[in-house]
């Protein structure tokens, strides 16, 4: 498991994995040359899941498990700490079965305030997974939320993915009705499609749309 965490590092640093461009070249913001306010009183902040952040923007979850990985966590998490936003981690399946892997986890120390995301694979709920691994999950770093990451195309086509999600919905539902803090119900660089997002019964989507890897 380390070793394929520090694989993915790797690849995203030394390949070209964006799977295209995330849609923002088509967006065209109108120009006003007297826009009749003034900048200081614009206010970006907002509320989400019962957090209060200072911008709409949150470090999408990217790894975890290894030591590269906890410096990875532990450096985006002060940047979100020092401008008041959010940031989820990577899948913490590798620490909920080998505990000495926490750590790489662990950002509360040097991020207090931030909304911070724990993040489970859904299709785990059919490998023995339940309510028990996500409270565990969030516990593990004092998080405020956890993503259930939805990614079938990525286990299906990496060796030794796990390929099984059949009555995921069913699960995601009842496990999530359980729990005491928010669930997002989170993809992973295919994008949410619509009729996934109405079959599911949570607190708030991410869409993970194509600028994922």
């Amino acid at each position: 498991m380390i070793s394929r965490k520090d694989e993915h590092i790797r690849i995203c640093l030394d390949k070209r994995v964006e799977a295209g461009k995330p849609g923002f070249n088509r967006v065209r913001l109108k120009n006003l040359s007297l826009p009749e306010t003034s900048l200081g009183d614009l206010d970006t902040s907002l509320e989400f899941l019962g957090k209060e952040l200072s911008f709409p923007l949150i470090i999408e979850a990217m790894t975890g498990g290894t030591h590269k990985a906890s410096r990875i966590n532990r450096e985006l998490a002060q940047i979100a700490q020092e401008y008041g936003i959010g940031m989820g981690v990577g899948s913490q399946r590798s620490a909920i079965e080998d505990k000495s892997l926490e750590k790489t986890f662990r950002v509360r120390d040097v991020a207090k305030d931030i909304f911070l995301i724990a993040n489970l694979g859904a299709v785990q709920f059919n490998h023995g997974y339940g309510k028990k691994e996500c409270e565990a999950a969030v516990d593990m770093i004092g998080a405020d939320a956890l993503a259930l990451h939805l990614n079938p195309v990525q286990e299906a086509i990496q060796p030794e993915g796990d390929t099984d999600f059949r009555n995921l919905t069913k699960k995601i539902n009842s496990i999530s009705k359980s729990l005491d803090f928010p669930v997002i119900a989170k993809q992973v660089g295919e994008g949410l499609d619509l009729h996934t997002a109405g079959a599911l019964h949570v607190d708030a989507y991410d869409v993970g749309g194509w600028g994922g890897t």
